[in-house]
């Protein structure tokens, strides 16, 4: 039996980014960051025997000439024929959750001379989430419609992670938060403001590592390597699964060798756990 894989990826950007990333059937994909308002568009034509394809234009051309009037049923025949070929491939294939920009804010904290830009996500109505690094004191929460400021409630003093308190609007969409283990060739998907623009990544997990030195500090707690590298600004941005549940923060990248760092929710609240609950709200996607 002959079969032909198509499998294709289209995502548009400006910046030209790499995105690094296998798919389940082992081909390897290139594609790039989208920018602004615009999500990574990933459009994937799955698996197809060839042989259906031949057969299903001959039942057409013989159902023109030969058998005309029944020409409107050799055509439904067709569609069904194309669905069941091409349905269970879409089933099995992976579906990942686009991140909504309305409940990830840009956040900006002023220090005299210094100014800190990074990324946080709504997880209450009362509560953002983000990197210990990029953060101090009064918070500017930056959303597409508006601004509020919040305040640090909490630090996890052995970790990158940090908890904003801030009222914010009430049509603010949250996102619930996975306490599980992330495994290596998971793909997850990233949005945040890495050169402070909106930018959404599509990537997988490398690997786990048990510990690691950011920002002059060795952090003892398990991360998360993944594809691509993110920019300055998109520290704190959340790190979904499939499901678009929030598994882990980021918190560093390697441009030059092409990976971030994530830390993972399950373990990387620390002391500031109890202030996030567990798949706590709705799901916060686009589309």
């Amino acid at each position: 039996m002959v079969a032909q894989k198509i499998l294709r990826i289209e995502q548009e950007a400006a910046d030209g980014l790499p995105t690094d990333c296998k798919t389940r059937s082992g081909w390897h994909l290139t594609g790039s960051l989208a920018e602004e308002f615009e999500a990574v568009d990933t459009r994937v034509l799955v698996d197809m025997n060839v042989l259906g394809l031949p057969g299903a234009l001959l039942g057409y051309a013989s159902g023109v000439k030969y058998f005309r009037p029944f020409l409107s049923v050799a055509l439904v025949l067709i569609a069904l024929s194309a669905a069941l070929l091409i349905g269970p491939a879409f089933a099995a294939s992976p579906i990942l959750a686009m991140p909504d920009r309305r409940g990830i804010p840009q956040l900006v904290t002023r220090e005299r001379d210094v100014i800190r830009y990074g990324t946080g996500f709504v997880v209450s109505p009362e509560t953002v989430l983000t990197a210990k690094h990029a953060v101090a004191g009064a918070v500017e929460i930056i959303f597409p419609t508006g601004r509020v400021t919040g305040h640090v409630q909490c630090r996890a003093p052995d970790r990158d992670t940090a908890v904003i308190a801030a009222r914010l609007p009430k049509d603010t969409p949250r996102y619930r938060v996975a306490f599980r283990t992330l495994a290596v060739g998971e793909l997850v998907r990233i949005g945040g403001y890495p050169g402070r623009t909106w930018t959404v990544a599509a990537g997988r997990v490398t690997n786990v590592i048990k510990t690691a030195i950011l920002s002059g500090r060795r952090i003892n707690t398990p991360m998360v390597v993944f594809k691509p590298a993110l920019h300055q600004g998109a520290s704190g941005s959340p790190v979904l699964d499939a499901r678009g549940y929030v598994v882990g923060i980021f918190v560093a990248s390697n441009p030059p060798e092409n990976y971030s760092i994530a830390l993972p929710i399950t373990t990387g609240l620390g002391p500031c756990r109890p202030l996030v609950k567990e798949g706590a709200a709705p799901t916060a996607t686009a589309g």
